[in-house]
């Protein structure tokens, strides 16, 4: 799995995180669920092949408690810049360096990382 995959995944994953925590039953307390097991493996700094298998269980999760074909990859696969940017508009970064980051119309509140907590970078793109 490719870094733009993993970008993008995981990209999906913090836009939707409160969604995907109704839609699995995950409210963060229980270290066993995909959610928490990925925003540790986040903080622990993991390798792509456990960020790889994580998604991927959040991934078929998201497909058999919501019918959800796309799953995580499906709605921006292969993009390592969020749908819909220009080239001179302004994206928000993974403080983590890891996801492909979000527009500010994608944003909900805070320019937060709903995985790490951090905020998220503010950058042109050129």
């Amino acid at each position: 799995m490719g870094d733009d995959r993993i970008a993008t995944g995981l990209a999906y994953v913090c836009h939707h995180a409160e969604e995907l925590r109704r839609n699995l039953n995950d409210d963060g307390s229980d270290p066993d669920k995909p959610l928490q097991r990925l925003r540790t493996a986040l903080a622990e700094k993991a390798s792509e092949d456990e960020l790889h298998e994580l998604l991927e269980a959040i991934h078929l999760a998201v497909i058999q408690a919501t019918g959800d074909p796309w799953g995580v990859f499906g709605h921006e696969a292969g993009r390592s810049v969020p749908v819909g940017v220009a080239p001179i508009e302004i994206v928000y970064r993974c403080p983590l360096d890891r996801c492909a980051g979000r527009t500010r119309d994608q944003l909900i509140g805070e320019a937060r990382c709903e995985m790490s907590g951090r905020g998220l970078r503010r950058e042109r793109l050129a």
